[in-house]
């Protein structure tokens, strides 16, 4: 939720000692420091992305470790997944490789790092005073007063980065132009296991009796390093009388619908699989670098509907 922009372009032409040196400053090595604030967070992030450091997502991950002396244990922490929203922390929930007392210690810590924003961050009300230091800058005010016009804001992080048409667009044109191979072999892997999440989401839809009844890319979100399941507005959930199976015309997009529903047939649950089916075509054609475009080229030239 916070910002370190302004703080970012402050430090841009200082040379990399002073960045250390002003790094250093935040951790003194006598009388420990017990908090931090925001802004002074959002300066560590910005030292430590102007010094390359992985560690410039999760300074307060960084900051708790620095301050119980087992800053060597950070690549091991971020390799497991951990990033500051997990905070706080239990003592299970840290790596077992880590000794008993690094766990007892970093649990302790970390309270120097729980700021309101870490409430913002994972979804939990705050209220800000008027001269607390605030996550976030001020573009203009929704309303004041008891006579004045008001309204209401709500902030909201975007759903998902993109969707999996997108997704398997950039990835082919990143295969053509050979272009960030590391980039490119993390997109193929987390292409290969979205097979096996896709199939557990329609399997998790349908033994809760629902069909979807309109799957394609467009609505298969990328978020997190996951897929999501999107557009329900066709979907049907089907209760023990009724059964899953329907019949008569449908909005459902044509190049991913089963035969059945272009003949206006009786169709259930196994039209999602047809739907899935298609979906892992293309997915499974992106892995060898052919688009859907390319597909689609394919089956008019085919004659492939």
């Amino acid at each position: 939720m916070s910002s370190h922009k302004p703080v970012m372009a402050q430090l841009m032409n200082i040379a990399p000692a002073e960045l250390e040196a002003r790094l250093s400053s935040f951790f003194p090595s006598a009388d420990q420091r017990t908090a931090y604030t925001d802004p002074e967070i959002d300066e560590i992030a910005s030292l430590l992305g102007l010094l390359g450091s992985c560690a410039a997502r999760s300074p307060r991950i960084f900051i708790v470790l620095r301050m119980i002396g087992s800053l060597n244990r950070l690549h091991e922490l971020l390799e497991h997944g951990f990033e500051d929203v997990w905070l706080p922390v239990e003592r299970h929930s840290l790596p077992p490789s880590f000794p008993p007392h690094v766990r007892s210690d970093f649990v302790k810590a970390q309270a120097a790092v729980l700021t309101k924003s870490i409430n913002l961050e994972n979804g939990r009300h705050c209220h800000f005073s008027v001269d607390e230091p605030r996550p976030f800058e001020i573009q203009r005010r929704l309303g004041s007063g008891a006579y004045s016009q008001s309204f209401l804001g709500i902030l909201m992080s975007p759903v998902a980065e993109m969707d999996l048409k997108s997704f398997l667009e950039r990835l082919c044109a990143n295969m053509k132009a050979s272009i960030a191979l590391d980039g490119v072999q993390q997109e193929i892997s987390s292409l290969r296991a979205f097979f096996g999440c896709l199939a557990a989401s329609i399997s998790f839809l349908h033994d809760n009796r629902i069909r979807h009844k309109d799957l394609k890319p467009q609505n298969i979100l990328i978020a997190g390093g996951t897929v999501v399941l999107t557009d329900f507005g066709l979907s049907r959930h089907f209760t023990d009388g009724q059964g899953s199976t329907t019949s008569g015309p449908t909005s459902a997009t044509p190049r991913y619908s089963p035969p059945e529903v272009a003949a206006q047939e009786s169709r259930n649950t196994s039209g999602d699989i047809w739907s899935l089916g298609c979906v892992f075509v293309e997915m499974g054609a992106a892995l060898q670098g052919v688009s859907i475009d390319n597909i689609k080229e394919i089956f008019e030239s085919e004659g492939t509907k």
